[in-house]
């Protein structure tokens, strides 16, 4: 599956590693803002010049 917002990508990609629905991991709004997460994220596919390392912990995963 894939999603238009980084943040729910995240969630769809640790419930995948996890074997678990998305419904029964916590949200990710526990460990990070998510709306800030996602405009992150698209400022830097917007430009060219910018690098985006971002880094995590959520549920045992980095």
């Amino acid at each position: 599956m894939e999603s238009e917002h980084s943040s729910v990508a995240v969630v769809e990609a640790v419930a995948a590693a996890t074997n678990r629905d998305l419904f029964s991991i916590p949200p990710l709004y526990e460990q990070v803002d998510p709306d800030a997460l996602d405009r992150l994220v698209t400022a830097a596919e917007t430009d060219a010049q910018r690098t985006l390392h971002v880094s995590f912990r959520y549920e045992g995963w980095k």
